[in-house]
């Protein structure tokens, strides 16, 4: 079973920005693909799973 980075590294930067922008998550560096994957691996998946911030 692959890890939660594993998954992360196969999206492109797009899919990271978009499970990153709605949770207003603060990424040092949108340029870089895995700036944006550690902050979403930082934040883990119980955050993102609740749905859109309100």
């Amino acid at each position: 079973m692959p890890t939660p980075r594993q998954v992360l590294d196969h999206l492109s930067r797009n899919e990271l920005l978009a499970l990153a922008d709605p949770h207003r998550l603060i990424i040092g560096d949108r340029r870089a693909k895995t700036h944006i994957a550690d902050r979403i691996e930082m934040t883990g998946p119980h955050d993102l799973d609740e749905g859109e911030p309100e």
